[in-house]
């Protein structure tokens, strides 16, 4: 079972480099893509799929799949960005980390935002009192730490909280 769901991926991710070969072809020297597919036909080849069950094999080649055409995508664009003939490796790497980054969910980018405002805030209020002729005033100053602290939490949760989607 799961070597009849290995080959069906192998075909699938095969049906995917035909489709997106006369793309490549314009960017890309012939010769240097037909030995990067056989290359990564021996790799899907050598991939164990022990331990995947037929649905999840499929599922997996559904996902690389899809995931080798934005990469690949991604990286025609920058090349085209750059207004280069051929994709480079730092065209690939550069699309990696941008596809990575996509992908993090909305409410971190709002915690990075709003721990940043209340940084912003907490660092502008700190100024304020650093720079005043009078007294320190104990409410501002807690205000202040209170800005300070939960800015803080916020983007440390927004950074290290683990990824759910």
């Amino acid at each position: 079972m799961a070597g009849n769901s290995g080959s069906r991926r192998l075909a699938q991710q095969r049906e995917y480099l035909r489709i997106d070969a006369s793309k490549l072809s314009r960017i890309v020297d012939r010769a240097e893509f037909n030995r990067v597919t056989k290359a990564l036909e021996r790799r899907l080849q050598d991939f164990e799929m022990d331990g995947f069950s037929e649905p999840a094999a499929v599922a997996l080649a559904e996902c690389q799949t899809l995931y080798f055409r934005q990469l690949g995508e991604e990286s025609i664009s920058l090349a085209k960005g750059d207004r280069l003939d051929s994709v480079s490796a730092d065209h690939v790497r550069r699309a990696t980390s941008r596809l990575r980054h996509a992908a993090a969910p909305p409410w971190k980018a709002v915690l990075n935002i709003i721990g940043g405002a209340l940084l912003g805030t907490a660092i502008q209020e700190i100024v304020g009192i650093v720079n005043s002729d009078g007294p320190l005033e104990k409410g501002r100053a807690l205000v202040t730490m209170a800005l300070l602290a939960a800015g803080v939490a916020a983007v440390i949760i927004a950074v290290v909280a683990p990824r759910r989607t």
